[in-house]
């Protein structure tokens, strides 16, 4: 007797749970989790996503090569997650972009205006000729729908922006660390 085999409904059960969550979290508003690492809200369907490997665990453990694959994902999964740990920090790949910048103008009336400029001088005098009482760099969001294009984006993502700028990345988190 196979001591990994689960009755048909509960693998079955499970994946509706799993799909059902992930379903839940993809028509949330905020479905990539905000400045966060990753997409955080699916994080709760994985409990659900090991348990599917309980009934084809065994079938991977009896080929090297399954096995092999199996363990370079696994690496693969840990090594991201260290990165994440190691060298994200919330500011860096959402406001750095090769595209100008996004600026938020303050005017006197309260109202708030936004533009783009190449360069932080550039914004300034933009916003001294709009009459602003206050600039900022906005960046480029993705919480701003104009930017959102960047989450599906296989060339401009976090796992690549934090491996090319590791050392740049963890120096900035080091420091952001000793002075919250």
């Amino acid at each position: 007797m196979n001591r990994y085999k689960l009755p048909a409904v509960y693998i079955l059960l499970t994946i509706a749970a799993a799909v059902a969550m992930m379903v839940l979290a993809f028509k949330w508003f905020d479905w990539w989790g905000g400045w966060c690492y990753g997409y955080r809200p699916i994080v709760d369907t994985m409990p659900y996503v090991v348990l599917l490997l309980v009934p084809v665990i065994g079938w991977i453990f009896r080929e090297p090569g399954r096995l092999g694959f199996f363990l370079l994902l696994i690496m693969l999964s840990f090594g991201v997650q260290l990165l994440g740990a190691f060298s994200y920090y919330h500011e860096g790949w959402n406001n750095k972009h090769r595209s100008p910048p996004l600026y938020l103008a303050l005017m006197p009336d309260e109202e708030v205006g936004e533009f783009t400029a190449p360069d932080d001088r550039s914004a300034y005098d933009k916003a001294v000729a709009m009459g602003a009482i206050k600039v900022v760099e906005f960046g480029h969001d993705i919480d701003r729908p104009q930017n959102r294009h960047r989450l599906l984006s296989v060339t401009d993502n976090q796992i690549f922006y934090f491996l090319f700028t590791f050392v740049e990345s963890r120096q900035i988190k080091e420091k952001l660390q000793e002075n919250p």
